[in-house]
């Protein structure tokens, strides 16, 4: 979707791909690598781990910058989903919220392809993962006696909810008008305002609003019906590979 977006705000071929590869690989990259030289040895920076048994302090490091981007007080405050607990979190994630809203813009400013793709994969990432905090913490339990074995880092109680665009989904934490979860809402609004914001600081399209509404309407026929059973990956994958074929058809 993020190649896609980007080909729609008029970036060319190979840097929309080089902002998607970025974006996709920050999820990717977990292995710790050193090069040795003549010099002091470079090592890679890593923005994701699939060990949640790292020290707090490692987590914080990597998780809440790259994929839980906390809120402003005022906003977890205001923009919480009220929880059947009480409970807020400094540390919430909040949609859009201004502080990521900040690092895209930074990054957008930069014209650095890598940047771009790494803050992009950060703003999405407020709406699937918001009412999370990235690290260990009991605000994101979910009930369940699996639940009570895994370890409570971000949406890891959820599993794979959160992210998948098409699923419906049940988050008990929450009062019961804020329970029932739609992928596919969040997923299109994140898509509109990131198709806005590359327009807005990158490539200056013309009628931002009109192709802005056919982007999401697209996006949104190509992740179909939604259901609480995911089993439409491959029916998706095809339709955005649809999209794709159509965007090169008009461009050569």
């Amino acid at each position: 979707m993020t190649y896609i977006i980007a080909l729609k705000a008029g970036f060319k071929v190979d840097d929309a791909y080089t902002i998607a590869y970025a974006s996709q690989y920050t999820d990717d990259n977990d292995t710790t690598y050193e090069i040795l030289g003549d010099e002091a040895p470079y090592k890679n920076y890593i923005s994701q781990t699939m060990d949640i048994t790292k020290p707090k302090e490692e987590l914080l490091r990597i998780h809440p910058y790259f994929h839980f981007f906390p809120g402003s007080k005022r906003e977890i405050v205001n923009n919480s989903y009220p929880r059947k607990d009480g409970k807020l979190h400094l540390l919430n994630t909040i949609p859009n919220n201004v502080h990521v809203r900040r690092l895209f813009t930074k990054s957008l400013k930069s014209t650095d392809l890598y940047r771009i793709g790494i803050a992009t994969h950060t703003y999405a990432d407020t709406f699937c993962h918001q009412n999370f905090v990235g690290f260990k913490e009991s605000f994101n339990d979910m009930e369940g006696l699996l639940e009570k074995i895994i370890p409570s880092v971000g949406h890891a109680d959820a599993k794979h909810q959160p992210d998948i665009p098409g699923l419906v989904w049940f988050d008990k934490r929450h009062v019961s008008s804020h329970v029932e979860v739609r992928n596919k809402d969040r997923i299109l609004e994140a898509a509109g305002n990131i198709f806005q914001f590359y327009c807005d600081y990158c490539t200056k399209q013309r009628d931002i609003d009109r192709n802005r509404q056919k982007l999401i309407s697209e996006l949104g026929e190509a992740i179909g019906e939604i259901s609480e059973e995911d089993q439409r990956e491959e029916e998706r994958k095809k339709n955005y590979r649809d999209i794709l074929k159509s965007i090169t058809e008009r461009r050569f």
